[in-house]
């Protein structure tokens, strides 16, 4: 039977001219058995690969199978999530050379009613005019719509005061924390902005105490296949050489919490610097993280901010001490300034409104 169930989901494999094909991201095995049918029959041509007709979903697995050469598993793996929640089941069966701009329309409606944020929405965009582009070059069809499909657009902002904490605000978030490690990792968290596939990712060796400096080279993924995981989860090089990098903290805000976490877990039998300063010999769960931080942030009576957002945090408060935005940028790892500047620094109200009154003041004078 050419049908199997792998880790997650079903695929085909099929031979045809002494040829070996093998396609996955199947949710169910009657939707694997229907493509392994319909890809034996709309096949023409193994040399050309060429097909009488070229559905949505022929290209997405396509697209995948080809794209698992160029990119890392952690991407494949979101991409075909990003895919199967927002194109699948949208585009369905649909001939790729017959969308049309109503089609087009109606899927970026859908994607506006989602509360999406644009640059989220933007990546979709992007991802789906790739698949496009790759059935016109390898499949010859002709479908020419997206190349000139403006991107997403708001004239909201993208931060405001309800996706962030102030330091004010994260003293009295740490304040209710009682747990030691969790007090650890969101005070790292916040002090550093790094990612949470970073912080995830960290040893002991990354963090030198005396120098004040966290060292950013890997991250920690565990959604992808089983069969790419060591113990559970995946370490991986970032994505880009800018993420690479070394973070400065302040000793008084970071130390004494990491030094006493640190302490109270040294004693564990095997403890050494090459465990995760997170959760040992296996990344802490980003269920956990989530759960624990809506946790105290209801404990401490403030508005609840997604994990990412302490990231955001950490960047504005930055911006708002004055520090060199060229120096954010190497601190965050962002790999264009203009990151830096465009996505993540929020304006406060209260700076906004200090900076109106002072220059103001002088006209007094």
């Amino acid at each position: 039977m050419p049908v199997y169930k792998y880790d997650n989901g079903w695929m085909f494999r099929t031979s045809i001219d002494g040829r070996q094909y093998k396609r996955k991201g199947f949710k169910t095995k009657k939707e694997a058995t229907e493509s392994e049918a319909k890809f034996r029959a709309n096949y023409t041509n193994h040399e050309a690969e060429t097909y009488k007709r070229v559905t949505f979903d022929d290209a997405v697995n396509y697209y995948l199978a080809e794209a698992e050469k160029r990119f890392k598993i952690s991407t494949i793996t979101t991409y075909t999530l990003w895919i199967n929640k927002h194109m699948r089941d949208f585009f369905k069966d649909k001939d790729l050379q017959r969308i049309n701009r109503d089609d087009i329309n109606k899927w970026r409606e859908y994607m506006d009613k989602g509360d999406y944020v644009v640059d989220y929405k933007n990546k979709m965009l992007r991802i789906l005019r790739a698949i496009f582009k790759y059935s016109n070059v390898h499949f010859k069809t002709s479908n020419l719509i997206l190349e000139l499909e403006p991107p997403f657009r708001s004239d909201a902002p993208v931060i405001d005061k309800n996706s962030i904490y102030t330091i004010d605000e994260f003293n009295r978030f740490t304040a209710v924390i009682d747990n030691l490690m969790f007090k650890a990792f969101f005070t790292l968290l916040f002090f550093t902005g790094m990612r949470i596939s970073e912080i995830r990712g960290l040893t002991w060796n990354d963090i030198d105490l005396d120098e004040h400096t966290v060292r950013v080279n890997k991250t920690a993924i565990t959604k992808v296949p089983s069969k790419y995981k060591t113990n559970g989860y995946l370490l991986q090089v970032p994505k880009t050489k800018s993420s690479i990098r070394t973070i400065d903290y302040h000793k008084d805000f970071v130390n004494d919490v990491l030094i006493q976490y640190r302490d109270s877990i040294s004693n564990r039998l095997g403890f050494n610097k090459k465990w995760l300063v997170f959760g040992d010999v296996t990344p802490l769960s980003e269920t956990n993280i989530r759960r624990y931080s809506i946790k105290y942030s209801k404990l401490a009576n403030l508005h609840t901010i997604r994990i990412h957002d302490f990231r955001h945090s950490y960047i504005t408060m930055l911006h708002d001490l004055g520090v060199d935005v060229s120096i954010t940028k190497e601190q965050a790892g962002h790999s264009s300034i203009n990151t830096t500047v465009n996505i993540y620094t929020h304006i406060s109200k209260k700076q906004r409104k200090d900076s109106i009154n002072t220059a103001f003041d002088k006209l007094k004078k």
